[in-house]
């Protein structure tokens, strides 16, 4: 029984969201409602914001978050976060993000190339990204000139969703352990579906790869047979 609640407790503790902490987020401006605080909520996680580029790169340098967040999407704040931003990833950190700008240093450190802007809807293909959602994810201008982005992939980056068939709207990079978003973070015609789909992404960002979980798997046997020696 001891082994089978210890390993019951570290298979717990890798695979809920409980264990992953917080998440820390920024976007320089918003127009419209945002959808992070409530995504990462409706995700299981505590959103720590920063107030500005200053303290968004001061807090992603302390390190310790499950996932950081970064919307780029009223002028060109790279370069107040983009050094800590890439070693965070470079590090083994995941992140998500979202930027108004072609060819930007957010877009390359996601890995993504514009092909084109101001895409109106994100097909409903299945899949982790879409669940819980119920037909297409709807986008909308709240007020900016360009409120996303089609992408296509840089170098060993892929797509895991189009915008209107035309390009890639979510982009899976830097060795599966980030997501660059078509969208601005509050251009979702519907907030809830908004929520949902960046819900969504976060919890794709944490599930543990099946080579995590075999070594876990292989961790926990090891535990029961040291206990079956004893």
């Amino acid at each position: 029984m001891r082994k089978l609640i210890l390993a019951a407790c570290l298979l717990a503790l890798f695979v809920s969201p409980a264990f992953a902490g917080n998440i820390l987020y920024w976007t320089d401006f918003n127009v419209g409602t945002s959808v992070i605080p409530d995504a990462i909520t409706l995700a299981g996680y505590t959103g720590v914001a920063a107030t500005d580029g200053t303290d968004f790169a001061n807090k992603i340098s302390l390190g310790g978050w499950s996932l950081i967040i970064v919307g780029e999407q009223d002028t060109s704040t790279y370069g107040s976060f983009g050094t800590q931003l890439t070693a965070w990833i470079a590090g083994g950190g995941r992140a998500i993000g979202a930027t108004w700008l072609s060819g930007s240093g957010t877009a390359n450190l996601f890995q993504g190339s514009s092909t084109g802007t101001n895409g109106l809807s994100i097909p409903n293909t299945g899949g982790p990204l879409f669940n819980g959602i119920v037909g297409d994810v709807g986008l909308y201008n709240p007020g900016w000139g360009i409120f996303s982005q089609y992408y296509s992939t840089i170098g060993s980056a892929s797509c895991l969703s189009n915008l209107g068939g035309y390009g890639c709207a979510v982009v899976l990079s830097n060795n599966g352990q980030t997501l660059l978003n078509a969208p601005l973070f509050d251009s979702y015609a519907d907030y809830d579906t908004g929520v949902q789909f960046v819900a969504n992404e976060i919890g794709y960002l944490s599930t543990p790869e099946p080579t995590t979980l075999l070594l876990l798997g292989s961790g926990i046997l090891g535990i029961a047979a040291r206990f079956r020696r004893q």
